[in-house]
């Protein structure tokens, strides 16, 4: 009897060591899941698994829905209808809300769309891109585009370009690319908008600004400009070698954040002028060097212009308006032993005085060369 209460004893013991170790197994893996799973949205999670890989977890379910090595577009609060998952290298979508796949991970790149017509750009094993519809689960328009990695992923957007290549339709039209770096703009039928022939399309997802500026390549590293209109027409015959907007941002006393467009710079043959917003001429293109320069005013600056011909800078408002027929960029004076340098130097100074006054000798300079002037803006030097 003895004997059988101790066997009863040991059994009972042993069974709560099962139990504690059972429990404290849990306990921690329960804290290693809470650990290394983090939410993705109110429908979704995502865990780290033991052996490198991720887990897709529909919290309603608690179940993990799929099995990925890495999630590319997490983020908290993600509002996106799809998510991009990437397995063996290749990238795929999931839903948002489920968890389930949408497109196994098939794409050599791929992109969330921001727009409202759930098409979604992919790249596929022939390197060609097209688009997917998220929703419908098919292809809406054919992998016909030529994409190059080494010229259309992202640590290459920039180089040459202003515009972000990031193949996301906004507005009803998206960039797409070709041979040679070249690209284009479709819209949501697929049908090309703008030709694919162009190193950069500036512009065009910013409303504020009225023209799209058009940019392409006549030959290596040499660059021809022009401007369409948002309904994608020419404004203009004429092509540009430099194209530099001249615009400022700011809030207003209202409170109001304000992007303003004033005009552009250009340049053509060597030679800059000035055209206002709506592309006409406020300064013709003769000019040595056209620069912008901010003067206190409304926002944080009101923009002028700098133009410079025969060294002599003149500063006018982005209108044309004259301020300054010689305008001193900086104020450094010198003191009257600069006349004993003037005559000792051989220089013939101006005899036409400037308008405007200074006190002493004053310092101005043009991109990188200098000159001197005297209080009465006469060129000494």
């Amino acid at each position: 009897m003895k004997k059988n209460v101790i066997t009863i004893l040991i059994i009972g013991l042993l069974f709560a060591v099962v139990v504690i170790m059972g429990l404290s197994y849990y306990i921690s893996q329960s804290e290693y899941r809470e650990y290394n799973r983090r939410d993705i949205n109110e429908y979704l999670s995502v865990e780290n698994l033991e052996d490198g890989t991720i887990g897709i977890i529909n919290k309603s379910t608690s179940e993990i829905v799929g099995i990925y090595d890495e999630l590319l577009s997490f983020d908290d609060g993600c509002t996106s209808s799809v998510l991009l998952v990437v397995k063996d290298g290749l990238r795929g979508f999931i839903s948002a809300k489920t968890g389930e796949t949408i497109f196994e991970p098939q794409f050599l790149f791929a992109w969330i769309n921001n727009d409202s017509n759930n098409l979604a750009a992919c790249v596929n094993l022939d390197e060609k891109m097209g688009f997917v519809n998220v929703e419908t689960r098919e292809i809406a328009i054919p992998f016909q585009y030529d994409f190059d990695k080494d010229l259309f992923c992202p640590n290459n957007y920039w180089g040459d370009r202003e515009s972000i290549l990031d193949f996301v339709f906004n507005q009803g039209f998206c960039i797409v690319p070709g041979k040679g770096g070249k690209i284009g703009l479709i819209n949501e039928k697929g049908e090309l908008i703008i030709p694919i022939e162009y190193v950069d399309i500036i512009n065009w997802r910013d409303l504020s600004t009225p023209e799209i500026i058009l940019k392409r390549e006549v030959r290596e590293d040499t660059y021809k400009l022009s401007f369409c209109d948002r309904e994608f027409n020419p404004l203009s015959s004429i092509e540009y070698d430099l194209v530099e907007k001249i615009w400022d941002y700011g809030y207003q006393d209202s409170g109001e954040y304000v992007i303003e467009l004033y005009g552009y710079i250009v340049k053509n043959d060597g030679l800059y002028g000035v055209l206002d917003k709506s592309l006409n001429t406020v300064l013709p293109i003769e000019y040595e060097y056209i620069y912008e320069r901010n003067l206190p005013g409304e926002y944080n600056s009101t923009k002028c212009v700098v133009a410079v011909k025969n060294y002599v800078p003149k500063l006018y408002a982005c209108n044309g308006t004259l301020l300054n027929d010689f305008y001193v960029e900086s104020q450094i004076e010198y003191d009257t032993t600069i006349e004993e340098y003037v005559e000792h130097s051989g220089l013939v100074p101006i005899s036409e005085p400037f308008n405007g006054e200074a006190s002493g000798f004053i310092q101005y300079q043009l991109k990188d060369l200098y000159g001197v002037v005297d209080g009465t803006k006469r060129v000494v030097i």
